[in-house]
């Protein structure tokens, strides 16, 4: 039979106090003393020691045991004995039945010895008492939670001390027994062990267990509580006094209440089943849990996550980052080969050591799964990285052949290039196809043998290239999303790249150029350019619209002259409306007019592309009071204008020629006549063989396999433009 004492409001059992004196002496002396009902007195005299039970003495062994808990009892007696009867009473280390009296010398003797007897059991008997009780050790053991929280909250002067050992004792001063057997103890004798149980539902049941409900019910209430597991539900046992029972009961409805919104149950991965297997996840765990004021419970291949107040929905995110990381990553056969290796093996081992087996790392089919702690992270990815760095290269391979030529690899053999990576598994992870050329990753012999494949797949290949002329409908059109469609189309159809450049825009009117409002004008000017307005009828009318400041500029930045095919930018002034005047030196006279007005236009052509501007209109350069051939002049001035917007790139979106309105007839129509004589090549077909010279708004290319492709590519490019253009006349 157990027995169980209360002593100095302290609880303790036969067992767990001679555990307690056996192991250490963690107790101070004042607790050392609360044992067991006192059966031993050992005297100590200056170190001599003699041992006397108290069945020998006429001393109570429970009066004794409160004695030696309470200081107020001791001093009580010790002023009641005479000087020479003074003892000093403590309570022998690993013997909880005992105790020790130290006495001054003399008292050894038997006279004396009755004597302090006498006046220890005078004490007892006046000021203590001892009552009695029948109680079973069941009841007991329910009901002495409630006695400790009731002495524990006693505001009694004296103290109280309770004794089980197959009966219910009490000892302590007379009137504070009295008290506590009416007010408190009665109640406890009164109240009937009990047991109960009711069903709820299986997660209400896990809820209960992840905030430890039983283990925190039995610190306020005399009840135990078990959970039993079924198959659809759950049970809850009750074992105790009535009254708690029923308090119990009710503080379960209440903290149910809304408990799903306290209550969070996250699947395990296996991986994550791995890791807490290992004492510093498990310490990682206790430390995220505690810093959010939660309880877990692992069960079921499942993290069952709770609070008992407030809800989990605001948590839920943060202890998801916080508990686990997750990297998933899907392997090449290179990858894989690397990672299956006896090197790989090695290194993961490192790895596991160096992050105190806070990883797991597992293969499976071609997907390399990692789950880590979060401050691991950082770590983990490098190790990975650092490791197919070291096994796997990267290079670019370049095409090594025409622009042409690129685009057709590109677009039409693609599928065949990316074919060798099929070949070459083993040691090619992966093959892209940029524009600057095949970007190749694999081990460094799989490079050196892609290199080699595609070598020979670009000289073994064969294409033929046609440019045509493209008209002003056929570029409107191929630029609509519907017209990019259509041209895709044909691409797949006939195996062939197609690509369209468009270009500026050339024109001729009649009109005067100083009202132009486009970017930029051109002024001819001679060599002396503080006269230069006196000599040329264009000049004279661009110099009075800007006014004479305007002038003065030009003759300050070139200090008054200016050399043959010089070009002078001056900002426009007055009510010029442009935003600069390119001033350009021609000879006054030439041998070769279609030249000089071909290099100084090209000049201003150059310096408008250079200056990102968007337009630019030119005179009919030479024609007037240097008197160049027409004809030649406006064989030069197109010459330049087409080769510039065909062959370099610039923002220029237009070039106008204005022909002044009132110069003579047959510059006018030298001019127009060259203009239309350039345009006439496309004026019947909406897409013709390009010629030099040619004014059109841009080209196709077309790159194909053979020449018969190519002939198709254009035959269906002329029958979707002729569509075109009956729907707009139509």
């Amino acid at each position: 039979m157990a027995e169980y004492y209360y002593i100095n409001k302290e609880r303790y059992s036969t067992e767990s106090l001679s555990e307690s004196f056996a192991s250490t002496s963690i107790l101070p002396h004042a607790v050392s003393c609360k044992s067991h009902p006192i059966t031993t007195i050992r005297f100590n005299l200056k170190g001599t020691k003699s041992e006397k039970n108290v069945s020998e003495t006429c001393l109570n062994p429970k009066f004794l045991a409160h004695i030696l808990a309470h200081q107020e009892c001791l001093k009580a007696i010790n002023g009641n004995l005479k000087d020479d009867l003074k003892m000093t009473i403590k309570q022998i280390p690993g013997n909880f039945s005992a105790l020790e009296i130290s006495v001054e010398e003399g008292v050894m003797e038997n006279m004396k010895l009755e004597e302090m007897y006498n006046v220890i059991n005078k004490y007892c008997r006046e000021q203590l008492k001892i009552i009695e009780h029948d109680i079973d050790e069941e009841r007991f053991s329910f009901a002495d939670l409630k006695l400790g929280k009731f002495l524990k909250g006693m505001t009694y002067p004296h103290c109280i001390s309770i004794f089980f050992d197959g009966k219910l004792s009490l000892a302590g001063h007379g009137a504070e027994i009295i008290v506590f057997e009416r007010d408190i103890l009665s109640s406890i004798l009164n109240d009937e062990v009990v047991r109960d149980s009711f069903s709820i539902e299986k997660e209400q049941l896990m809820y209960l267990k992840v905030i430890h409900y039983a283990d925190e019910i039995s610190k306020d209430f005399s009840v135990e509580v078990v959970f039993e597991d079924e198959a659809e539900s759950g049970t809850v046992a009750f074992h105790g006094l009535r009254e708690d029972v029923v308090n119990v009961q009710r503080n379960i409805s209440h903290c149910l209440q809304n408990y799903h919104k306290r209550l969070w149950t996250r699947p395990l991965k296996r991986n994550e089943q791995c890791l807490l297997q290992e004492k510093e996840v498990i310490r990682h765990f206790k430390g995220v849990f505690k810093k959010y004021k939660c309880s877990y419970l692992i069960t079921d291949d499942c993290l069952r996550v709770a609070r008992k107040i407030s809800d989990m929905d605001i948590l839920k995110t943060e202890l998801e980052n916080a508990l686990f990381v997750e990297m998933n990553h899907s392997l090449s056969k290179v990858e894989k080969i690397f990672f299956e290796s006896e090197q790989w093996i090695e290194q993961y081992k490192i790895l596991r050591n160096n992050t105190k087996k806070q990883v797991i790392i597992t293969v499976e089919v071609n997907e390399l799964s990692v789950t880590c702690l979060p401050h691991v992270q950082i770590q983990v990815k490098s190790c990975l990285e650092s490791f197919l760095r070291e096994r796997i290269k990267s290079e670019l391979m370049e095409w090594g052949c025409s622009v042409d030529a690129k685009e057709f690899f590109k677009n039409v053999k693609a599928e065949e290039i990316l074919q060798i990576r099929n070949s070459m598994e083993d040691s090619i992870m992966a093959l892209s196809i940029e524009d600057d050329g095949i970007l190749a990753k694999g081990t460094e012999s799989g490079i050196k043998k892609c290199k080699q494949e595609l070598k020979t797949i670009i000289s073994s290949v064969k294409y033929k290239k046609g440019e045509f002329a493209a008209s002003e409908e056929a570029v409107n059109h191929f630029l609509t999303s519907e017209g990019k469609r259509k041209l895709h189309e044909i691409e797949k159809k006939t195996r062939s790249v197609i690509y369209m450049k468009t270009f500026c825009k050339i024109k001729m009117e009649l009109g005067n150029i100083e009202e132009d409002k486009g970017d930029v004008i051109v002024n001819s000017v001679s060599t002396v350019t503080s006269s230069t307005a006196a000599q040329s009828t264009v000049a004279k009318a661009i110099f009075e619209k800007g006014g004479g400041e305007f002038q003065n500029k030009l003759v300050q930045k070139t200090n008054g002259r200016m050399q043959y095919g010089e070009v002078v930018e001056t900002e426009a002034g007055g009510n010029l409306q442009c935003k600069a005047v390119y001033h350009a030196c021609l000879p006054n006279s030439s041998d070769q007019p279609e030249k000089d007005v071909r290099d100084i236009a090209m000049e201003c052509l150059k310096k408008a592309g250079q200056d990102h501007h968007t337009s630019i209109s030119l005179p009919a350069l030479g024609t007037g009071t240097y008197n160049y051939p027409p004809d030649r002049a406006a064989k030069g001035l197109l010459d330049a204008i087409v080769e510039f917007t065909r062959n370099t790139p610039s923002l220029l979106e237009k070039v106008t020629i204005v022909l002044f309105a009132e110069s003579k007839r047959n510059i006018k129509e030298a001019f127009q006549q060259e203009y239309q004589r350039r345009c006439q090549t496309v004026s019947g077909s909406s897409i013709s063989i390009l010629e030099r010279g040619c004014i059109t708004s841009g080209k196709f290319t077309i790159v194909s396999e053979s020449q018969q492709m190519l002939t198709e590519a254009k035959r269906y490019i002329e029958e979707e433009i002729a569509t075109l253009l009956r729907n707009l006349q139509a």
